[in-house]
């Protein structure tokens, strides 16, 4: 990290020189450091900043040429790498399906409010608002990101206008009768405990996927949930994360019915049928000592 002339921390290779101009340097694919220096810092950081991306996504050297797309490419893979991978997933779908047809192949300094406000426009109507909601989050983080690293002068979602949002309809809690309803058509297909077990505990899929027989405390009646599983279909592999927020990271109290649920799975345990893919290892995060832990999958609970 470099500094000014009074210690403030500039960013990475940005520094303030005695006779007040800044420096930006970087190290090129040609493994050589290349140096500036220029009478704004903004100028300093856009360098640098252009600089990398070159060097990581063989981009024009030209500052003024670089497109959308290759700032999105260069955004993904330096900001949001740390995400969680459905929130990634969401990122490059909405950038994907409603971002790059418009404007991927732009200039990004060419970016303007009328361009981005087209963006959201062509989805009305045709998804639901929380969509075009994650869209215009994508969209707006992304170019906020390109603004504080000097790319562009001012953000161009300013002003942008989300579409009227078509009244919600409240949410429906079953009712006692509904419950039992919904229980009695559940128990007569196979996958039962797993039905009864989201309306006793109010697990995500992800969650009840991911529940571990270590995380199950039958003495203290109590269901620990740290983690979650989800099939990437277009891998082919199973993946476990910790949850997405530190609400996520909870204890539940349960019910009689989960008790004897949960009870009657861990009993039958021996007798089930175990398929080869049960043997692999997973691993994730553990929020609560921010180390990787693993587990088998065949230690899940369903």
């Amino acid at each position: 990290m470099g500094k000014d002339l009074k210690g403030k921390e500039l960013g990475p290779g940005v520094m303030q020189r005695k006779d007040g101009r800044y420096s930006g340097r970087y190290t090129g694919a040609d493994g050589k450091r290349h140096e500036k220096y220029f009478d704004k810092i903004s100028e300093a950081k856009k360098f640098v900043t252009l600089g990398k991306l070159n060097r990581d996504e063989s981009v024009d050297d030209r500052m003024d040429s670089l497109t959308v797309d290759e700032w999105y490419r260069y955004w993904m893979k330096t900001f949001k790498s740390s995400l969680s991978p459905n929130t990634q997933r969401n990122y490059r779908d909405r950038y994907s399906r409603d971002i790059k047809p418009i404007i991927g192949d732009k200039k990004i300094r060419d970016i303007k409010p009328m361009h981005c406000q087209q963006v959201i426009n062509e989805m009305d109507g045709k998804y639901a608002a929380g969509t075009i909601y994650q869209t215009y989050i994508c969209l707006g983080s992304m170019l906020k990101s390109a603004m504080m690293n000097d790319i562009i002068p001012k953000q161009p979602m300013n002003g942008v206008m989300m579409p009227k949002l078509r009244k919600r309809k409240d949410i429906h809690f079953l009712t006692v009768e509904e419950q039992q309803r919904f229980e009695a058509v559940a128990r007569q297909t196979r996958n039962w405990p797993q039905f009864c077990l989201v309306l006793q505990t109010g697990l995500r899929t992800g969650e009840l996927i991911g529940l571990t027989w270590d995380c199950v405390d039958f003495e203290n009646r109590l269901i620990t949930v740290n983690k979650q599983m989800e099939y990437r279909y277009k891998e082919r592999e199973w993946r476990a994360s910790s949850p997405k927020t530190l609400s996520g990271i909870r204890k539940i109290p349960m019910t009689d019915d989960a008790y004897g649920i949960l009870k009657e799975i861990y009993e039958r345990k021996p007798f089930r049928k175990e398929a080869p893919v049960l043997e692999q290892e997973l691993e994730y995060l553990d929020p609560n000592t921010q180390r990787i832990k693993k587990f088998k999958m065949k230690d899940c609970v369903c």
